[in-house]
């Protein structure tokens, strides 16, 4: 989850690029929010029912750089 935050799933910019949760989705973040640096964003995902593609993020990062 390189550069996805909380932040990153609420920029208006990628609300087009937002989707729903699959079962499996919901169960690998319930595996990461284990880890302490994922809880904020892992809780928002599944709190608000969306993912957010990294490679998304990443492209957008990319073209800023």
């Amino acid at each position: 989850m390189y550069s996805m935050s909380e932040k990153e799933l609420q920029n208006p910019c990628y609300t087009s690029c937002l989707h729903k949760l699959t079962e499996n989705d919901r169960a690998r973040l319930q595996e990461l929010y284990k880890e302490p640096e994922y809880r904020t964003a892992v809780e928002y995902m599944l709190i608000n029912n969306v993912k957010l593609e990294q490679e998304i993020v990443s492209l957008n990062l990319m073209q800023k750089g």
